[in-house]
């Protein structure tokens, strides 16, 4: 905002929070076909016991989204790999051999590029 409008609208003594100065690049793909009907901290760690068998570096975070009423999962997770090319082995390995949780096939989808303050919790 520039600091005339600032000063013209709300006076002299009111301080604009800064953001955080670094952004973290992430690559994110989409994780589909999650079962519903779990407690997402369980998801959570389903998900993380997934990729920690996979020969690939593990990801640098797993958000499972949910229902804010009832706190199910939505039954699809973000997972956040820090290079392009380790999400790109990891689609591809999921789409020729097929990764399985639970007995359900996932469905990976590339997400792209995600972008987060580095001082961020990693919450979701």
């Amino acid at each position: 905002m520039h600091r005339h409008v600032q000063h013209q609208k709300y006076g002299v003594q009111v301080e604009f929070p800064q953001p955080p100065r670094q952004l973290q690049v992430l690559y994110r793909l989409r994780v589909e076909s999650l079962p519903p009907l779990m407690r997402r901290v369980d998801l959570e760690q389903q998900v993380l016991h997934v990729f920690a068998d996979l020969p690939f570096e593990n990801p640098v975070r797993i958000t499972v989204p949910g229902d804010p009423l009832w706190g199910y999962p939505k039954g699809y997770s973000y997972v956040d790999f820090s290079s392009k090319q380790l999400a790109v082995e990891v689609f591809r390995h999921s789409k020729y051999r097929g990764i399985k949780l639970l007995g359900r096939t996932l469905t990976f989808i590339q997400e792209g590029v995600h972008r987060v303050y580095q001082d961020q919790e990693h919450d979701g």
